[in-house]
């Protein structure tokens, strides 16, 4: 048939439905906008209610600060005030440079926004409803109607106007590239200053891959006062914890138990009198019945003495191929860092922070970790591009028609209903991406981390960067 209904095929026979609107844009937006609101004022409102009651959980790195009284105050906008008051020195000393980059980065694109903004509903949109396509007739390939009315798309081919589009392209562009350059020299600011506080890390390099023939305190010593004539103050060999830490595991897990029980004694059993207890046996459930309380109390002071022997008699430890060297001078690490002369082939790098090094990863060789980048890079490959199989699945669900070919069933109702068009087409593909991206950083995190990365910050790294290649491939493009 040609009288513009849409043939609907439901296996047994076919019949015809109108078509949905050849313009659905507003109903997509309002639906959009609507439920994306919604959202955004539900999640407002319990951030509000729920953070005077929760400060541990919302501001755990700074409660207690004398300079931040807003934690101690249960009201609703101390917060607020807060957060615009804070700087950028106390933010790195509070949340570290990344943090500060981040949040600077989110203005710069708030405050792109509103100048763009301010320019285009102000000259570009009046210029883009003047055009004329909205006059055509329907049945015309460049008839355009609903929101599409407001973009160049309501211009013809031949219109002078589009000249405007052109100017105001190389005006943002200018503006964008001027805002990026004068952040990124704050930027450069933030991270020297970082950089040369007078910390111990400062003044340390981490060297990796000793050969054995200077594998020991002195001897590296030695060698670095030898090559590069300076002050060694400290040298750090990191050694194989691997039995420590299960020592520390098996420690902190009877130390849970220790604390059950006493909470289990002075909640239920202080009135009566009566001890928890427990059995010594195979996990506490054969053996012997003891009291709880000394029987914990008794494993954690055992462990604690394993521990401390361990800790004491280094001997017993292996050694790793990797020390900590703290020399006299920031200059002089900063140059040991980047070595010019190096016959031992080893790397070197600038000590990171304690708490960012991966220390199960630590003594990783390099042919490993090129193994296993190499794998991981394999890996991310096939994942991008077979990723795009549920991908063009979710994509093709925006078109109405799509939706009405594969479930049949819901055509008069998609028909009869312009907001359930607006919420299919317009919010529907929108959250599938959403959920599809949202299982893939736990993914990509997970195949990072056998990659055998030495610091937490390289990991970080590398997951964005895949997560920018796949945001990259099967979303903008």
């Amino acid at each position: 048939m040609n009288n513009g209904t849409f043939p609907v095929n439901t296996g047994n026979s076919t019949f015809y439905v109108d078509p949905p609107p050849a313009d659905a844009g507003i109903q997509k937006f309002l639906v959009s906008g609507g439920i994306n609101g919604a959202i955004a004022l539900v999640a407002i409102f319990l951030f509000l209610c729920l953070r005077p009651w929760f400060p541990k959980f919302y501001g755990s790195r700074v409660l207690g600060r004398d300079d931040d009284p807003s934690y101690e105050k249960k009201g609703y906008f101390y917060w607020l005030v807060r957060c615009i008051s804070y700087t950028d020195e106390q933010l790195v000393d509070t949340h570290g440079p990344d943090t500060v980059v981040y949040l600077r980065f989110v203005k710069l694109c708030l405050a792109l926004c509103g100048v763009m903004s301010f320019f285009g509903i102000l000259i570009i949109m009046p210029i883009n409803l003047s055009g004329t396509n909205k006059s055509l007739d329907p049945d015309n390939p460049g008839y355009v109607s609903g929101l599409t009315i407001l973009t160049m798309g309501n211009i013809s081919h031949n219109d002078s106007k589009l000249g405007a589009h052109v100017v105001f392209l190389y005006l943002f562009s200018l503006i964008f590239y001027i805002a990026v350059y004068v952040e990124y020299l704050k930027f450069i600011k933030i991270r020297l200053r970082y950089l040369n506080r007078m910390q111990p890390k400062s003044y340390t390099i981490m060297v990796r891959e000793i050969p054995g023939s200077i594998l020991g305190r002195e001897e590296l010593i030695d060698w670095f006062e030898e090559y590069y004539p300076s002050k060694v103050v400290d040298c750090q060999i990191v050694y194989q914890t691997r039995k420590l830490r299960s020592l520390k595991r098996d420690r902190l897990s009877e130390l849970i138990k220790y604390e059950k029980a006493h909470w289990e004694y002075y909640t239920k059993n202080k009135g009566t009198g009566d001890r928890p207890t427990t059995r010594d046996g195979f996990f506490n459930k054969i053996g012997k019945k003891v009291d709880a309380l000394n029987h914990f109390s008794n494993k954690v002071r055992e462990l604690d003495g394993k521990i401390l022997e361990r800790q004491n008699n280094k001997d017993n430890l292996g050694k790793t191929r990797v020390a900590f060297i703290t020399f006299d001078s920031v200059f002089m690490a900063r140059v040991k860092a980047f070595p010019l002369e190096n016959p031992q082939k080893m790397i070197t790098t600038p000590a990171p922070e304690p708490e960012d090094i991966q220390w199960k990863w630590l003594n990783t060789s390099e042919k490993s970790r090129l193994v296993r980048t190499l794998f991981v890079n394999i890996i991310t490959f096939l994942l991008v591009f077979f990723w795009m199989i549920p991908m063009i699945f979710i994509s093709a669900f925006s078109n109405l028609s799509t939706i009405m070919k594969v479930v049949p069933f819901l055509s008069p109702l998609i028909q009869l209903s312009p907001w359930l068009q607006g919420f299919l087409s317009g919010f529907l593909p929108s959250l599938g991406v959403i959920i599809f991206m949202a299982l893939l950083l736990p993914f990509i995190r997970f195949i990072v981390t056998i990659q055998g990365l030495p610091t937490k910050s390289q990991v970080e790294r590398s997951i964005l960067n895949k997560y920018w290649a796949f945001l990259i491939i099967n979303v903008f493009l």
